[in-house]
């Protein structure tokens, strides 16, 4: 004998199973070379997003990368309004890093000023360098001198409510 309630359990793991599945395939294709060029930004500032980068980053270098990315970004990041946190992957087949980083409002990560994000790359990449050059990694020798881990592609994701009907007529979020 089941408990009731271990169907809708199960159910809900394949839910979030094939969202997720859906969400990397999304993040791991190429996006069309122009697919965002000219477009008219109808988002809300005040809608919860979270950012995505793909970086490169050779399996040699993804000690040095993380070394860097916690020197670096996430103090700077901790400090910002609207920060939620971050997630950090790293796909050896692809030789590529997955970061997804939350913001309560899409505000208050597009509001930062661009001299503050170069800033803040220039001490990740020069920590990701000398982290390289102190491994004797052939890492250094493979990228430009600018960023030993050059991002691939970068987006957005926004957070969406789903509903479904209710008894009441009125709609309820899934959880």
């Amino acid at each position: 004998m089941s408990p009731r309630g271990s169907g809708s359990s199960v159910v809900r793991a394949a839910r979030q199973l094939v969202l997720l599945l859906v969400l990397l395939l999304t993040l791991l294709l190429p996006a069309p070379v122009g697919a965002s060029s000219g477009a008219v930004n109808l988002v809300p500032e005040s809608t919860e997003v979270l950012e995505v980068l793909r970086l490169r980053v050779p399996s040699d270098g993804r000690s040095c990368w993380r070394r860097a990315e916690a020197e670096a970004w996430e103090p700077w990041l901790a400090q910002r309004q609207g920060y939620r946190g971050r997630e950090l992957y790293w796909d050896p087949q692809r030789q590529e890093a997955l970061l997804i980083i939350g913001w309560g409002h899409r505000a208050d990560w597009k509001e930062i000023p661009q001299a503050s994000l170069d800033a803040v790359q220039e001490q990740f990449e020069a920590a990701a360098r000398r982290c390289l050059a102190a491994q004797g990694s052939a890492a250094v020798d493979r990228v430009p001198p600018t960023n030993p881990f050059p991002i691939v592609s970068s987006g957005e994701l926004l957070h969406e409510l789903l509903a479904r009907g209710n008894a009441g007529g009125g709609a309820t979020p899934l959880p």
